[in-house]
């Protein structure tokens, strides 16, 4: 993850997001660890009973 966020901010970029399933919680447990936080849908998703969206400001 560290090495993800290094190249995301030499590239300039504001934020990390990802998209992940609901049940996946122990993905949950670990991005917020990361420091993601819940966030609403972007690009072309849609909000969806199975979908959780996190994302980190960098």
């Amino acid at each position: 993850m560290a090495a993800l966020e290094t190249e995301a901010r030499a590239q300039g970029l504001p934020w990390l997001r990802l998209e992940t399933g609901d049940t996946l919680e122990a993905a949950h447990r670990l991005y917020a660890r990361c420091g993601f936080a819940i966030c609403g849908p972007f690009g072309t998703y849609r909000e969806g009973p199975h979908s959780v969206f996190m994302e980190k400001r960098l």
